[in-house]
């Protein structure tokens, strides 16, 4: 097995028998599992989509550019500054 990035792991057939059930465990727990034989990809398994899973991974995406502001102003509504 050779990991590629988080989440997803690369194995070979052999290795996917033998060991049927922690793959599906690791599926399960939101990693992709690319199965290959001789060195050529032949499937991939991936975990279920929830509209939870979905909405966490939306999440994640968004995480790295959103910026927390002032939340108890409209927009549109001006102000004074104090000084």
């Amino acid at each position: 097995m050779s990991v590629q990035k988080p989440g997803t792991a690369q194995v070979t057939v052999t290795e996917f028998r033998e060991h049927l059930a922690k793959w599906l465990e690791r599926a399960h727990l939101g990693d992709e599992i690319e199965i290959s034989s001789r060195g050529q990809p032949l499937a991939r398994l991936v975990p279920v989509a929830t509209r939870k899973s979905e909405a966490r991974n939306f999440l994640k995406k968004i995480r790295a550019t959103a910026r927390v502001g002032d939340i108890e102003s409209p927009i549109d509504a001006e102000w004074e500054s104090g000084s």
